[in-house]
């Protein structure tokens, strides 16, 4: 017997990931042309013809995608693809030029040195280097990127005129620690549209990176309208040819076999060329009917179980890549890696997310590689090893993490709440306090301005996290829920509740105000403090709109009581309330503000809140706010 078949396969696979008889491509860094399992997707045509076609403007592409998806195999590929005849190609790193980015005199002086550099290659005897140290400071008083330009139209397009300058950068994420994105990609944009002279239409940049978008651009004059963007995608069965060689002498079925392992990877490509060296390194597949679950089991024992360790003892770094992009952060960027994960949790959840081309929190997830978009456009997890790897309860572990030491209560914001309206139908609502319009309509206009701050606005900081992604609408009158529940992800909406639903009878809100918070409460005895960290369950608040006094104030008294006892602390829950006209009874309204009850703690609190619609001046996010930063704290005057 080979002595191959008596070592564990986790070493085995040890031994080929540190460089012994490895026919995969499992290590840092683009395919080389020479390694015979480069997979050709449809990026590989669309950045060939890039390069090939004459533009007048927008010679400019972009590959944005999270790391080890072979950005730069596709650069190296097309690089030897393209003949020396016609082309100049520049493969630069933004990695290197780290030192140079504090100033533009340094940066384009280094861009421009290894363009000569590379360019010396070709022609030998160091030339353009010469020529760009004896020229750069003749005209010290110019602008750099004007030097830069001058450099590039006058003494290589020129004197290159029978061929295509394209430059390639790789790593332009690395731009943005510095600052330097808006003018770096703005000069960019600037040369690649421009067609004075004549000669900067032989010019192309491709740029590629691990970025969202709107990291390389913050400036809103300077738009990302770049040129073409070329996505990657993952393998595609049909294509991975090249990747059976290597599977051939443990099976006589590849195809099946790389099958199933796409099964696994979803086709993100580091994962696919791991698994099949793990394969291929593994025993020999003799009867092919239980290759499904020969693969199944070393993609969890060897993978999946123990992750972390194993992640660092093979130096794959893959999974852990994965992680740090959402915990390696710096305390400005905690909220909208907070945000992202909210939204992973639906995704994992099933909840069906269409991908939105400005949301940062999508392209978060996109460029982490967690998820991928699918043929509808929506948002799914990348590959069944993520699945089984970033759970929910390393999604929990991750937001407490971040949240850790960034706020000492995660309950003292606002955001990521369910949101509940009920809005009062009685008869008085048809009254009119002096002006033209009714009460019922301008509950109307006030209620869809509170939607809209709700839907849009964050929650004061700059992450723009949203306090929820719907709000739940009902009305109430009669001492019976209606059943008229309305769902609200889009102000316009707002308008339904009001042309379907007339004023009309009492205003007893008791029956409804319970149905909302068994819907919330769903089951549950109570709600924990701890529930709420994990990220299990959300806070809610209840917003009661009425222009008078309850029709049932004894039994709304004794919900607040059974209600307190279900939360361990008031902030999980708030019951805002909300008076708009002269009928309503402000005194009530205030004492209910102010007293105390207990918690199931056993502790003081109190979870009702309390102010007129024309008293809101800072509007429906300063009432929501009010008493969970702080409930030591006066209010207008009243003790809390």
């Amino acid at each position: 017997m080979d002595i191959f078949e008596t070592l564990p396969t986790i070493f085995r696979w040890l031994m080929g990931i540190n460089g012994i008889d490895s026919f995969y491509r499992i290590e840092a860094g683009g395919i080389p042309l020479t390694e015979q399992t480069y997979v050709e997707r449809d990026a590989d045509e669309k950045l060939r013809q890039f390069t090939q076609l004459n533009r007048v403007s927008s010679r400019m592409c972009f590959i944005l995608a999270p790391r080890q998806t072979g950005k730069t195999s596709l650069m190296v590929k097309t690089i030897g693809q393209l003949p020396d005849e016609e082309f100049i190609c520049i493969q630069l790193d933004f990695q290197e030029f780290s030192s140079s980015a504090e100033s533009d005199e340094t940066l384009y002086y280094s861009l421009l040195n290894q363009i000569c550099r590379q360019i010396s290659d070709i022609d030998a005897d160091n030339y353009w280097v010469k020529l760009l140290n004896a020229t750069w400071n003749e005209t010290p008083d110019l602008d750099p990127k004007l030097r830069f330009k001058n450099f590039l139209i006058e003494h290589i397009l020129k004197k290159k005129d029978d061929k295509k300058l394209i430059i390639f950068i790789d790593e332009i994420q690395n731009i943005i620690g510095y600052k330097q994105q808006n003018s770096f990609i703005g000069f960019i944009k600037s040369l690649s549209q421009s067609d004075r002279p004549v000669a900067l239409r032989r010019l192309a940049f491709v740029l590629l990176g691990v970025a969202r978008p709107t990291d390389l651009v913050t400036d809103y004059k300077v738009a990302l309208n770049l040129g073409e963007r070329i996505e990657l995608g993952g393998l595609q069965e049909s294509n991975c040819n090249p990747l059976w060689q290597g599977l051939e002498d443990i099976t006589d079925d590849p195809q099946t076999v790389l099958s199933y392992i796409l099964d696994w990877t979803g086709g993100q490509p580091f994962l696919t060329q791991a698994l099949c060296h793990l394969v291929a390194v593994g025993r020999k597949i003799q009867d092919s009917t239980d290759i499904e679950e020969y693969i199944e089991k070393l993609v969890i024992s060897n993978v999946i179980k123990d992750w972390r360790r194993q992640d660092r003892l093979y130096r794959l770094s893959h999974l852990e890549e994965i992680e740090n992009w959402f915990i390696r952060v710096d305390s400005s960027q905690k909220l909208e890696k907070l945000a992202a994960l909210s939204l992973y949790r639906k995704i994992l959840n099933k909840d069906k997310i269409r991908f939105e081309q400005n949301d940062p929190k999508h392209w978060d997830l996109l460029i982490s590689g967690l998820v991928a978009r699918n043929n509808d456009d929506f948002l799914k997890v990348s590959n069944r090893i993520y699945e089984q790897v970033f759970t929910l309860n390393w999604v929990n572990e991750k937001e407490e993490a971040l949240q850790e030491g960034m706020m000492a209560d995660p309950l003292s914001r606002i955001y990521n709440r369910d949101v509940f309206m009920l809005i009062d139908q009685s008869a008085s609502t048809l009254k009119k306090d002096g002006g033209e319009k009714t009460r019922w309509k301008l509950l109307e206009e006030l209620i869809t301005g509170h939607v809209a701050t709700i839907l849009e606005r964050d929650d004061g900081s700059d992450a723009q996290v949203k306090i929820c992604e719907q709000v739940y609408a009902t009305t109430f009158n009669l001492n019976k829920y209606r059943g008229n529940f309305y769902m609200i992800s889009d102000v316009d909406n707002v308008e339904d509740i009001f042309l379907e639903n007339r004023p009309d009878a009492n205003s007893f809100v008791v029956p409804t105000l319970r149905h909302c918070f068994d819907m919330w409460l769903n089951g549950r005895e109570k709600v924990t403090l701890k529930d709420i960290k994990d990220g299990n369950e959300k806070g809610a608040f209840f917003i009661i709109y009425t222009d008078g006094q309850f029709d049932d104030p004894l039994a709304f008294e004794q919900f607040i009581t059974e209600t307190t006892l279900k939360v361990e602390d008031h902030r999980i829950i708030k019951i805002l309330i909300i008076g708009l006209g002269k009928g309503v009874n402000v005194k009530y309204f205030d004492n209910l503000d102010t007293r105390r009850y207990k918690d199931a703690k056993g502790d003081d609190c109190n979870i009702v809140v309390f102010d007129l619609a024309e008293d809101l001046d800072e509007g429906i996010i300063e009432l929501m706010q009010r008493q969970l930063r702080d409930s030591s704290k006066m209010r207008k005057g009243f003790s809390l």
